[in-house]
């Protein structure tokens, strides 16, 4: 189990380096103010610049949830594990399934970064 948490805390590193190389906290910034933009009054007024900051808006979200999204997993696994180790004996269908977990998590981001090299 220990060599799992490692290997989690690694994948979590490299979804960290990864986030950081996307900006996605500059993403994060540019999305409220996207956010903002689109609670003004008169937001509908131009309807085509209304649409491509509402869909440029939507892609923000899209992709920061990938990547929010695949760092929550990470940590959950991580406190599944936490507490399988506190009960006595974790039996082999549950590292297993610990395993299977990780392989997924990993497999995901392996595809996420990918997409991003295109």
């Amino acid at each position: 189990m220990e060599n799992l948490l490692k290997n989690l805390e690694e994948l979590r590193e490299r979804v960290k380096k990864t986030t950081e190389l996307l900006k996605l906290e500059g993403q994060r910034s540019e999305l409220q103010g996207l956010e903002r933009q689109m609670e003004a009054p008169d937001f509908w007024q131009d309807q085509d610049v209304a649409k491509a900051v509402s869909q440029q808006a939507a892609d923000l979200r899209e992709e920061i949830g990938k990547w929010d999204g695949l760092l929550k997993k990470i940590t959950e696994l991580e406190e599944f594990i936490a507490i399988a180790q506190k009960e006595e004996g974790v039996d082999d269908s549950l590292t297993s399934e610990f395993h299977s977990r990780y392989d997924d998590l990993t497999k995901e981001f392996n595809t996420l970064e990918f997409l991003v090299l295109l």
